[in-house]
This record gives C-alpha cells, sequence and structure tokens, in this order.
C-alpha cells in the first residue's frame, strides 16, 4: 500500500488512504484494541474485503510500527486519540465510521467525548466494558482448567495473585500490568484461550513478525489508561452504534461485557459471528466485512 506521511506533534504517521469507492462513500477508521500492536495483520486481510465499498484510513496507532512517537514521553492515551482526530480532518474534513476492536471501544467512548466532530458512527468488534475484569478472568479461568499451576509460582507471586484478584480497576498500574503478562507466560495452552482456529492465529502471528508487537508502547498506554482515563461510556445520542460478536470468544464473552456495554445504549444493534473468536475479523474475515457493511449501508 503506499502511504503519505501525517507528523503531529506526537508523532509520524504512515498513513494509507483508500478512496477506490469514491467521493460519496462512507469512510471507516480501524482502531486497534491493543496498544502496542500495529494494523499490518489488518491491511493484509480486513482492507481487501472493505475495499471498493468504503473509504478508509489505514495506520498504526501511536508508537507502532509506521507511526513512530517523536519520544517516549509523547505515548500517552490523550494523545493517540487526539491524532486520530488530526489525521481524519486532514485526510477526509467530515465524520469518519469508526471501527473499534475489544480496547478500541474505550477509544471510541473518549473521541466521542473530545472530537465529537469527527464520529459519524461506530461499530465495535469484540467491545469489552472492564480491562481489568478481562486479565482477572483470563487468569481465573487458568487456574481453574489446571492451565496454570499455583505450585509453579513464587511465594511473592502466589501473593500479589491474591492481591491482583481483589483490587478494584483503579487500582490497576504497572505492576499489575506486568503480572499478566508474566503469568500469560506460564499458562499451558494460552493461545487457545485466544483462538479456536489455530491456522488463523499462525496467519495472524505470521505478520506479527513482520511488523513485531511494541511493549513498550503496550505499558505506556495501558498504565495511562488504567490511571487517567474516563472508563465510562459516552452519550452516543444521534451516532449508530453497532456491536459484532462472537460465540467462540473465550477472552471477552458477549455476556460479560459487550452486551453490558450495548445495554447502556438504547439505539444500539449487535450481530452474532458465528464460529468467531475475539480476533473474529481473521478468524471470520468475510462474515466480519459483510456485517460491517450491512449497517453502513443500512
Amino acid at each position: 500500500m503506499p502511504f503519505q506521511t501525517f507528523e503531529t506533534p506526537n508523532a509520524r504517521y504512515q498513513v494509507f488512504h483508500d478512496r477506490a469507492a469514491g467521493q460519496d462513500a462512507p469512510t471507516v477508521v480501524f482502531l486497534h484494541g491493543g496498544p502496542g500492536f500495529n494494523t499490518h495483520g489488518e491491511r493484509k486481510t480486513l482492507a481487501p474485503a472493505l475495499s471498493g465499498r468504503v473509504n478508509a484510513l489505514w495506520f498504526d496507532l501511536i508508537g507502532c510500527a509506521d507511526s513512530p512517537a517523536i519520544s517516549p514521553e509523547k505515548i500517552t492515551w490523550q494523545n493517540q486519540n487526539d491524532d486520530i482526530a488530526a489525521i481524519v480532518r486532514h485526510f477526509v474534513g467530515k465524520p469518519v465510521h469508526y471501527i473499534g476492536h475489544c480496547i478500541g471501544a474505550f477509544m471510541t467512548h473518549d473521541l466521542v467525548r473530545r472530537h465529537r466532530d469527527t464520529v459519524g458512527g461506530v461499530t465495535w468488534y469484540a467491545p469489552i466494558i472492564s480491562v481489568s475484569d478481562v486479565f482477572k478472568s483470563l487468569i481465573q479461568r487458568s487456574l481453574r482448567e489446571e492451565r496454570l499451576n499455583p505450585a509453579e509460582l513464587t511465594n511473592e507471586q502466589r501473593h500479589f495473585m491474591d492481591r491482583f484478584l481483589s483490587i478494584p480497576e483503579s487500582g490497576f498500574g504497572l505492576p499489575e500490568i506486568t503480572f499478566v503478562l508474566e503469568m500469560a507466560a506460564k499458562i499451558r495452552g494460552f493461545q487457545e484461550l485466544y483462538w479456536t482456529d489455530l491456522g488463523a492465529m499462525e496467519r495472524y502471528v505470521g505478520w506479527m513478525t513482520e511488523k513485531p508487537f511494541a511493549p513498550e508502547v503496550y505499558f505506556r498506554i495501558m498504565t495511562d489508561f488504567f490511571g487517567t482515563v474516563d472508563k465510562s461510556i459516552a452519550d452516543y445520542t444521534g451516532i449508530p452504534v453497532h456491536a459484532l460478536y462472537a460465540d467462540d470468544d473465550q477472552i471477552a464473552p458477549w455476556s460479560a461485557q459487550g452486551s453490558k456495554v450495548v445495554a447502556q445504549i438504547p439505539h444500539a444493534k449487535a450481530t452474532l459471528i458465528r464460529g468467531g473468536c475475539h480476533w473474529m475479523h481473521f478468524q471470520k474475515t468475510q462474515e466480519t466485512a459483510e456485517a460491517t457493511l450491512a449497517f453502513l449501508g443500512r
């Protein structure tokens, strides 16, 4: 894909503007749910499935592969969303339809509050209502299914786990985030908790090898997220909202996460992607794209 460079006071972005659908078509912007992850995989799969039917802006979030930050201190949640809005205003100049995966729902909440003029509509893939609950559920399930063996942990790790499972979201910070990643490395069959289609997972891992995950970005953004970000659901009055959820989402089951988001937005619509996992846009790309396009074209 040919990119154009766009600079903000925070980062230098490589932006691809797909305008193949024509000037009257809506524009979509994909917001990755994992800070530190780039959109390389989505540009390989989801972009072709959408191209020609909607226009699109594709770019990595702040600090990721093709969007290096000016300095580490610039990698903050607020700077990230301010830059997203600046890119939209520069390349499109009118509201766009945001697609937010997982934590991307919180990005759209913030964009609606801070940059409402850029939001024409929202589609969420596997939205969540509490990041800390997702982390806790991962650890609790791993213990319950004996994927994680407490006997293999140090006394310090076991004491920290007891605290970890009891603190509220407001108590999460760098130590808790670090602990989750330490435990993930010890969980047997960890990949199966995310993926029900290991072939799709292998393709994704291959793309991530080309454009690696940036852990320093993950730590900075998530620490900022827990410490400063308003976690409440924004006022979506007048903004079309659509949630896609998968019946095999092992990380953020709809009943525990997304349904609670949608319940607070009376006009929101929801669509089930059958046989999909938390990364439905990789496992069920065509179905995910068609459901997205159907909502846009309603």
